[in-house]
């Protein structure tokens, strides 16, 4: 999770309110939806898709193998029908490639770039430049400590270009085969969540860090009480051993565990619970 903090003006920071206060529309059922997202057949259908049903501010799976980008929408789907509000925290999605030469783009103050995003009654020049810059930044530093391949990783930068960006070099030939079996051995181990050993529940994981920044999840007591009274080893085997490294991961791999296995096990029902209500809390 790349979570980046900016000082906006009062001016900014109303126009921001209101935009971080947007809908995702249900305008048909969700199963249509995503019939028409595995009938895309090319990246241009998929982005035209992602547009008319407005899942995002700016769609680009440059790089990105087609049936990676499918899965991407298909996992946002499922969420934005259960928790509409999330679209304002879904400006960007696609690939890492797109979403660098977005962000190099509002570095450099690029007018395109801010309408694209919708933002540029918000962001000025200084402004986009502090917002393009600090995230090039961040997601470097994120690289350097845990490696060159990601998968997919969730970025919270101010609802200006939030998202998630999956990394398409670990769809390439060489490299996804490779992908398939840390992410199955990771789940043997203990590592991962039950059934969470595909694209989509790591996708979900990320979804659900954007929850958790949506709604203040970490903050609900229940949830931190307890995260705080369970030991590291209970986390474990209840859940997974990334969930027991912080309270934001444990929220992250109990959405994943939620969404991604069919009979998910008591502390991901709990976890899910808990945004849920978190979410109705703010949202109601």
């Amino acid at each position: 999770m790349v979570v980046l903090e900016l000082s906006l003006g009062e001016q900014e920071e109303e126009l921001l309110e209101l935009r971080q206060k947007r809908k995702f529309l249900l305008r048909c059922e969700e199963s249509r939806l995503h019939s028409l997202v595995d009938e895309a057949f090319n990246e241009s259908a998929l982005k035209a898709l992602a547009r008319k049903y407005n899942l995002c501010d700016v769609c680009d799976f440059s790089g990105l193998n087609i049936s990676a980008a499918r899965v991407l929408i298909n996992c946002i789907i499922s969420v934005l029908y259960r928790f509409p509000y999330l679209r304002s925290k879904t400006c960007f999605l696609g690939s890492k490639r797109a979403y660098l030469s977005l962000l190099h783009a509002i570095a450099a103050g690029d007018e395109e770039a801010l309408r694209s995003l919708g933002v540029q009654h918000i962001c000025n020049r200084e402004t986009a430049g502090s917002v393009g810059k600090g995230t090039l930044r961040m997601l470097e530093n994120m690289r350097e400590s845990e490696g060159a391949n990601t998968l997919a990783v969730a970025v919270y930068a101010c609802g200006i270009a939030d998202g998630i960006v999956v990394d398409e070099a670990d769809f390439s030939t060489e490299r996804f085969l490779a992908v398939r079996q840390e992410l199955a051995e990771n789940e043997r181990i203990g590592h991962s969540p039950k059934k969470c050993d595909t694209v989509s529940s790591v996708i979900y994981h990320e979804i659900g860090h954007l929850l958790d920044y949506l709604c203040d999840v970490n903050e609900y007591p229940a949830l931190s009480a307890r995260y705080r009274a369970t030991d590291r080893r209970t986390i474990e085997r209840e859940l997974s051993a990334y969930a027991a490294t912080s309270p934001g991961e444990y929220i992250a791999e109990g959405f994943a565990e939620f969404m991604s296995n069919p009979d998910p096990r008591e502390t991901a029902r709990f976890i899910a619970a808990s945004i849920e209500k978190c979410y109705l809390a703010r949202f109601a």
